[in-house]
């Protein structure tokens, strides 16, 4: 956490953002690791080492995007997952094709009502989805303009974070 710390740290502070640091373990869950900010907290369980379903909001756009899973094992877990207004099995494809491209995934309210996520993904040197980033505000407090900054300050979070995971012990 030494090394991700200071980043989330100055994310949170940059952006007005509550930033969220995850593991992935599998294909289909998120521990939390650490967590910044007071802009938003997703639920009053948000606590450090609890587990987290996937696919879900923004960090399962970038889970899926980024891990192995194929569309029908996609379509079994986003059935699994509650949503306040979950994206048909075609859209949450398309987001996951546009999150390949971007680098980056974007949530709008359909995760938790009146909330905005970006997550990011931290690769090993082998391109392997080890963490991910992501932040959280109200949806009012994140316009347009507001995600493109936003976005690639998180990217390049996520990029310090990829070079240095020699160091981080994810065991």
């Amino acid at each position: 956490m030494d090394l991700a710390r200071p980043l989330m740290d100055t994310l949170s502070d940059a952006h007005g953002v509550s930033v969220y640091l995850s593991k992935v373990l599998g294909r289909s869950s998120l521990l939390l690791l650490d967590w910044v900010g007071t802009a938003f907290r997703t639920d009053l369980y948000v606590m450090v080492g609890r587990q987290y379903p996937g696919p879900a909001g923004a960090s399962g756009v970038i889970m899926a995007a980024f891990g192995n899973s194929t569309e029908s094992e996609l379509e079994a877990l986003l059935a699994q997952v509650r949503w306040y207004r979950k994206p048909s099995v075609p859209e949450f494809v398309a987001r996951v094709k546009k999150a390949k491209q971007s680098g980056f995934a974007v949530d709008r309210g359909t995760m938790f009502q009146g909330v905005t996520q970006v997550s990011v993904p931290v690769l090993s040197p082998s391109w392997e989805l080890l963490l991910i980033l992501t932040a959280a505000g109200h949806s009012h407090d994140l316009g347009d303009d507001a995600l493109g900054p936003l976005s690639r300050a998180m990217q390049s979070a996520a990029g310090r974070l990829s070079e240095s995971v020699r160091l981080l012990r994810l065991g």
